[in-house]
């Protein structure tokens, strides 16, 4: 397994949480859209990560406004899902 694979593994398992409704939105953006963002924007992701899940979700829902450098990661995590949040 290369460095690359364990990393978006890591991201995976990471984005496994114990909130359904977040789960749902964050597993399959680690399964896809993911792999495909920026190095810079994926280490933002994992960092996001270490958030309570209440506290993601709000900012996925657009309840909370997140630290500024996870708007483009949440961008396009709701993207991915049809999601359209006004600001």
């Amino acid at each position: 397994m290369t460095t690359d694979e364990a990393q978006s593994n890591r991201v995976f398992w990471r984005s496994r949480r114990g909130l359904l409704e977040l789960d749902l939105l964050l597993v399959p953006f680690a399964e896809g859209p993911y792999a495909n963002l920026a190095a810079s924007e994926q280490a933002n992701y994992a960092s996001m990560l270490d958030f309570e899940d209440m506290e993601i979700y709000a900012w996925i829902a657009g309840r909370s406004e997140p630290p500024e450098q996870f708007n483009s990661v949440i961008d396009v995590i709701r993207q991915h899902h049809g999601m359209k949040v006004d600001r």
